[in-house]
């Protein structure tokens, strides 16, 4: 009886370990989309309010990424020595500005 035991919990832990593996890489696949554009590329509206929530700053990354359809534009800025992540929708409404709490910068 223990081997049949033991049989049954090996496979729980593979299918355990299956689905674990499924969704990291459905999580990753959210990245897929995110394409690196420059400022120039940007349409008006989202560099005007971009220009706006990180006047001062300096843009460190932005991408363009598909989001339920959408275009949704994401900026990463270093503004007062803070790392924040922006989010733009393509006509130009702010979706969040968010403070990076992470940022080991040693400042």
């Amino acid at each position: 009886m223990v081997p049949t035991t033991l049989n049954k919990w090996c496979k729980v832990a593979t299918v355990a370990a299956t689905i674990a593996v499924a969704g990291m890489a459905l999580a990753d696949r959210g990245d897929r989309n995110e394409k690196t554009v420059k400022m120039s590329a940007l349409p008006a509206a989202v560099k005007t309010t971009l220009e706006k929530v990180a006047s001062g700053g300096r843009i460190t990354e932005l991408t363009v990424d598909h989001k339920h359809g959408k275009k949704v534009y994401e900026a990463d800025a270093r503004i007062n020595h803070k790392k924040y992540e922006i989010k733009i929708k393509a006509n130009g409404t702010l979706i969040s500005e968010k403070l990076d709490r992470g940022d080991g910068d040693g400042h």
